[in-house]
């Protein structure tokens, strides 16, 4: 008796496995075998022109990516060394982002936080903030830095006179 119902539980596996398991040998075929890889050309997308925008929204755009990685940059400082160094570039980035859309008489008067930030930054590169006490003293520094620029060039405290006026791409200067 024994033989003959494993005689027929190997007849119904093959009979099942030859004649509708073929979804199942593809399922198990997909899932282990390895997938064509894109080509370059394929993964590039291609974005038409990018829409203008107002000087005063760049402005704040770049006010706010400024105050992001100050933010971090002070909270995290001391923590990971490559990290500070590229929080502190990208906030002086920014910085100076925001200066170029400032008319000259207020630009002149961020240049000295720019500044302060690139000494802060030059500091952070040759590794001269290599203890805790020098971090602490670099955090109090660009702590006073962003409470200051916060207090002089913050968008909504900034009259929009401040803020270099627009010029129409389609408009010819002669």
């Amino acid at each position: 008796m024994r033989k003959k119902l494993l005689f027929i539980a190997l007849i119904l596996i093959f009979s099942l496995n030859g004649i509708g398991c073929e979804g199942i040998n593809r399922a198990l075929r997909e899932k282990f075998v390895r997938k064509k890889k894109i080509n370059d050309e394929e993964k590039i997308i291609k974005i038409g022109e990018q829409e203008a925008r107002p000087n005063e929204i760049r402005y704040k755009i770049h006010y706010v990516y400024w105050d992001a990685w100050t933010t971090e940059l002070i909270n995290y400082l001391g923590v990971n060394h490559k990290k500070d160094v590229g929080n502190c570039r990208r906030a002086l980035g920014n910085l100076e982002k925001m200066a170029e859309f400032l008319k000259s008489e207020k630009a002149s008067l961020l240049q000295p936080y720019i500044e302060r930030l690139a000494q802060a930054k030059e500091d952070l590169v040759n590794g001269k903030v290599n203890t805790e006490v020098a971090a602490k003293i670099l955090k109090r520094r660009i702590n006073r830095l962003s409470r200051e620029v916060r207090r002089e060039f913050a968008p909504y405290k900034l009259d929009k006179k401040w803020i270099k006026p627009d010029i129409d791409p389609d408009w010819d200067i002669d």
